[in-house]
């Protein structure tokens, strides 16, 4: 890895994660009893589905691609119910839950936590002086999410693409990033959760790139899906203690 001067950063499920409590009550409503810890397995066990979808040329901000994220995560949590959970409560439950997270507001109030770690990683990697960048696909609002989780001093720029009218996998949104960050592609790194999106946007753009991938699952053949050809992290913290070891 090559000395870094920016790290671009994905915001949900990378400095980002759901209140799984919040989506376990708003599961129940829905007729499924679903604990906070099989979601926040389920969540990532999802992610490769979701990717294969977008690798259609889906908008990751459209109706049909939350339709399609929270069947996978029910999908997932059901499989790790050992089927205490049916396919058909599965189907019945989903209309409910759709309708409770296509409210912007219950959207804004799900993405409230941050991973254990982020924090301290991004503040070692701020003083060892890399500029930190938000690539965000969202509604305009990211900025809100960050700053209601304390975590908005941490970034140089914050590029949302419900603002600047781009977004990911579109190289422009990185384009956007590397001005921001005043540096060229081969200076930047950027990681987020999912590679139809956030790797081969990147890519595309010239800058590296990692997938977040923080229990293998995406490296798990049986799931019928490619496995990706990108370098993978478990979580931003062990990203930062890899980039500042390369860069010495």
């Amino acid at each position: 890895m090559n000395r870094l001067k920016a790290l671009f950063l994905d915001a949900g499920n990378t400095v980002l994660a759901m209140d799984y409590g919040l989506l376990s009550r708003w599961a129940s409503l829905a007729g499924l009893l679903i604990e906070p810890e099989i979601f926040a397995r389920a969540e990532p066990m999802a992610r490769p589905t979701l990717n294969h979808y977008l690798q259609g040329g889906a908008s990751t901000e459209s109706g049909s691609t939350l339709s399609v994220y929270a069947q996978a995560i029910l999908s997932a949590a059901r499989d790790l119910e050992d089927d205490r959970i049916t396919d058909e409560e599965v189907r019945t439950a989903l209309p409910t839950l759709l309708e409770i997270l296509d409210d912007p507001s219950n959207w804004d109030n799900l993405w409230t936590h941050v991973p254990e770690g982020v924090p301290a990683a991004l503040a070692r990697a701020k003083e060892a002086k890399l500029r930190l960048v938000i690539v965000s696909n969202s509604d305009g609002g990211i900025d809100r999410k960050l700053a209601r989780a304390r975590i908005d001093h941490y970034f140089d720029s914050i590029v949302d693409s419900g603002t600047v009218g781009v977004e990911k996998p579109d190289p422009r949104i990185f384009e956007i990033a590397l001005e921001r960050a005043g540096c060229d592609a081969d200076g930047a790194l950027h990681c987020g959760d999912l590679e139809a999106i956030d790797v081969q946007g990147a890519r595309a753009a010239g800058l590296r790139a990692v997938l977040l991938d923080p229990f293998g699952d995406w490296m798990d053949p049986s799931l019928g899906f490619d496995v990706p050809n990108c370098e993978t992290v478990r979580d931003v913290p062990q990203l930062v203690d890899r980039i500042l070891s390369a860069n010495g």
